[in-house]
């Protein structure tokens, strides 16, 4: 899983436009549901919203990161 969240971090990292990160967010969304109490899921997730602008979703994950 790690690895997964590695590379779908590096795709978030390298997006220039919004349709790559809707699916890094999609992509982390299905983890979170197979695996909520992975921290490194919600603190990925978190980053992506970051990118987004949405910053109200992205203090939620990375609160639910720690």
């Amino acid at each position: 899983h790690f690895l997964l969240m590695q590379l779908i971090y590096t795709v978030i990292t390298r997006s220039a436009n919004s349709s790559g990160l809707n699916l890094a967010i999609k992509s982390f969304e299905v983890a979170q549901s197979n695996n909520s109490s992975n921290p490194e899921i919600y603190y990925y997730l978190g980053e992506a919203y970051f990118k987004k602008k949405n910053y109200e979703l992205a203090f939620q994950n990375y609160e639910q990161s720690k």
